[in-house]
């Protein structure tokens, strides 16, 4: 194997990635998330899945059905696993990938050391908050958090 100067490297053209190539891939899943995203808002508007002035989570599955899970006190654990209160057929998750908790009047996500992560809004997390309009996003699956749909992106 050949060793490079950073400069050889540099010059390299079969060694480089395409800048423009890693923006475009990067956009190209923002394009997805967002489809995703934008698509769980007007399924739940236009037929009324989310109750004024409750909490949950709005989820779109493989067939593309639409469902609001209301967060209570209760811990709702979410992962591919007969276990876990919330199971989502999706190979890229953990048997457990993450729980949502209630502490006081905030919701808390944390991550329960998946494979793989749990991104909220695009950045990896091991725990966080969860604020209206937060998109949550594990192996193939969406879902968005939403404290009052009419007001989850103002």
């Amino acid at each position: 194997m050949k060793k490079y100067s950073l400069v050889e490297w540099l010059q390299d053209t079969t060694a480089l990635v395409s800048i423009d190539d890693l923006i475009k891939q990067k956009m190209d899943a923002c394009f997805r998330q967002l489809k995703n995203v934008t698509k769980l808002i007007s399924d739940a508007h236009q037929r009324k899945l989310v109750p004024a002035n409750s909490r949950g989570l709005l989820h779109c599955n493989a067939s593309s059905a639409v469902s609001f899970i209301e967060l209570s006190d209760a811990e709702v654990n979410v992962g591919r696993s007969s276990d876990c209160w919330l199971i989502i057929d999706d190979k890229y998750l953990s048997k457990v990938q993450f729980k949502i908790y209630r502490i006081e009047e905030f919701f808390v996500l944390s991550d329960c050391g998946s494979k793989n992560g749990t991104s909220v809004n695009g950045e990896l997390v091991n725990q966080r908050t969860l604020v209206n309009g937060d998109c949550i996003t594990a192996g193939k699956t969406t879902l968005l958090y939403v404290e009052n749909l009419s007001q989850a992106f103002q």
